[in-house]
């Protein structure tokens, strides 16, 4: 966990995992006003647990996170108590056989297709939900920042060496609010691949 003394200071939007849209943007503000800021103390809160064995990996973790606000609302200045609150759950398992590990797979046999040799391989499927909390729309233009984003992804690491990997990602992303009349922004749906050295 955290925590921090009062200080006022620019609120950092919320973009989606891989994609990276912004659905919660602190300056689309009701009719106009200045962006809010973070004006008092704050704290966020983040156990997180993971369980490894041989090939099998679990992971889970649950935010909170809560701070203060200062704005101009339909009605005026206000202060605003904001919590908050996010989890995932990841589970993966390498099919090669190697350990599976928070950290990094090491390959039984490093990649080299002429001996016959591929790498390790890691599959992965993961689940998150963030909520904000709904206060923070008495400073922020609904129709414009989602108050709930769900997402699953599923990908597959391939690990080369020690030194080198290919990650590919299919992500959707779900909304609740943040479109014209209340109604939700459309679902993103990202494939992601990306090559990786001396991760």
């Amino acid at each position: 966990g955290s925590y921090s003394q009062p200080t006022v200071q620019a609120l950092k939007n919320q973009a989606t995992p891989i994609g990276r849209n912004t659905y919660l943007n602190y300056t689309n503000t009701l009719a106009g006003a200045p962006a809010p800021v973070s004006n008092g103390e704050s704290y966020r809160f983040y156990p997180q647990a993971y369980w490894y064995a041989g090939p099998f990996g679990l992971m889970g973790e649950y935010v909170v996170s809560t701070q203060h606000l200062s704005g101009i609302s339909k009605t005026g200045a206000v202060n605003i108590k904001q919590s908050n609150t996010a989890w995932q759950v990841l589970a993966s398992y390498v099919v090669t056989g190697e350990d599976n590990s928070f950290a990094s797979i090491k390959p039984i046999q490093q990649f080299s297709p002429l001996e016959g040799k591929w790498g390790a391989l890691q599959l992965a499927a993961r689940w998150s939900q963030l909520d904000v909390d709904n206060d923070t729309f008495l400073l922020l233009d609904p129709n414009k920042s989602a108050s709930q984003a769900r997402a699953w992804t599923v990908g597959a690491n391939w690990y080369l060496n020690n030194y080198a990997l290919i990650r590919t990602d299919y992500e959707q992303v779900s909304f609740d609010g943040g479109a014209a009349k209340g109604g939700d922004r459309p679902t993103e749906r990202v494939f992601a691949t990306r090559f990786q050295l001396s991760f």
